[in-house]
């Protein structure tokens, strides 16, 4: 068993994520991010010909020739650092695991950790103290966004009536998570996620009555009618408001992007040139310099330009072909009827591609609202979503020889 590999990527979890304030002068994420890549180089275990790797690095390249260029140098070093840091965490969910059993155990590790952060959050309100990923309630809702299908797919593909309730269990403290932020963006993200879980669930009456069930007496019980008059503001545009300031943001964030419209300003930059792109008397006689885009998309834009939009965007795009890939693989295994035993370990992949497909649903439209591009968030799944082709890979090369025998 790698029982290695799956300490180095929870403790990556707890201590990229979480930030435990106790352990913060010791810079364990970043003791815990060298240790993975000397995992992966020590005996060599990266694919560089694997096509979302390269891309991904080629975004990270893009990045840091922008670094002498930009207004602002030390961002456009300090954001590069930080997605290069997101590229080793990628690579150790994508290249540590040898099998679909240790795979399983990773994807368990991270509900597990997420689970203990998402108790510290509710514990404190809608975040955890001193984490730079899930401090804001904001960003904490996105979080629990992405894991939720994470604890809802894996509940759906377990065989033992007991691991399905603690499962079920684990899936409602995120949602009871989610609404201890009070966030309306994390709400706004949470509906789609749900509907897309729905649609995926095979015995939809069948869960949806128990869900409903359960859903709706945990909200019940554990939900501030607080909750409910912050959510009944989404929609109300008043003056000074957040969402009036972050359409202001956007406008500003438009024309920095038409001014730049090949390369950008440079990544972690937006702030630093926000305010030559304001109105002339500001908004409500203020100027906004120093303040983020509030959107991955109005970061993304202005700050990398069509060059750094069009890697990115390749690199979904190989993520969507990548998915394609495992599904067709998976169903026509099944339909080949090949070796039992061997079918049985691969029987749940589909419901990790839901999950998947959920999170990224979750980090797209949540993130609608928030800068957070350059989160580890995104690349986690990315992550996760190349670890899980490699399996099946190496999976379906041993059915071939088996098959060939």
């Amino acid at each position: 068993m790698n029982k290695i590999a799956l300490l180095l990527l929870g403790a990556y979890i707890i201590f990229e994520y979480g930030r435990p304030s106790l352990f913060q002068p010791f810079h364990l994420q970043t003791i815990t991010l060298g240790m993975i890549l000397m995992a992966l180089v020590f005996p060599m275990k990266i694919k560089f010909r694997e096509h979302t790797v390269m891309l991904v690095l080629l975004f990270v390249v893009y990045m840091a020739i922008h670094v002498p260029f930009a207004r602002n140098n030390y961002w456009a070093y300090k954001v590069t650092v930080m997605s290069l840091e997101n590229v080793v965490g990628l690579l150790g969910f994508a290249f540590l695991m040898r099998n679909i059993s240790e795979y399983n155990k990773m994807l368990n590790v991270w509900i597990l950790s997420m689970f203990i952060l998402a108790l510290i959050g509710i514990a404190n309100k809608g975040g955890v103290p001193g984490s730079s990923y899930m401090g804001d309630e904001n960003d904490f809702a996105l979080a629990m966004n992405i894991i939720l299908p994470f604890g809802y797919f894996a509940m759906l593909r377990e065989e033992s009536k007991l691991k399905k309730i603690m499962l079920l269990t684990v899936t409602m403290v995120y949602l009871l998570a989610n609404i201890s932020s009070f966030s309306r963006g994390g709400f706004v993200g949470l509906i789609p996620v749900v509907v897309y879980c729905w649609l995926r669930t095979r015995k939809k009456i069948k869960y949806t009555l128990i869900l409903g069930i359960v859903l709706l007496g945990t909200m019940i019980t554990f939900t501030p009618a607080e909750y409910w008059e912050e959510m009944e503001t989404i929609s109300e545009y008043q003056q000074e408001s957040t969402a009036e300031l972050r359409m202001y943001y956007w406008k500003c964030g438009w024309r920095m992007f038409k001014d730049n419209i090949l390369f950008g300003v440079g990544p972690g930059n937006f702030p630093w040139n926000i305010y030559y792109y304001e109105d002339k008397e500001g908004k409500h006689g203020r100027y906004h310099g120093g303040r983020p885009a509030h959107s991955i998309y109005l970061t993304l834009l202005p700050e990398l330009g069509l060059m750094g939009t069009i890697i990115f965007c390749w690199i979904m795009i190989e993520v969507l072909r990548n998915r394609r890939w495992m599904l067709s693989k998976v169903h026509e295994y099944h339909k080949r009827g090949t070796e039992k035993g061997q079918d049985a370990h691969i029987e749940g992949v589909p419901y990790v591609i839901y999950a998947l497909d959920a999170g990224m649903i979750a980090y797209f439209i949540t993130g609608t609202f928030l800068s957070v591009l350059y989160y580890p968030w995104l690349w986690t799944l990315i992550g996760i979503s190349l670890g899980l082709k490699n399996i099946i890979r190496e999976w379906i090369e041993k059915q071939q020889v088996v098959l060939a025998t």
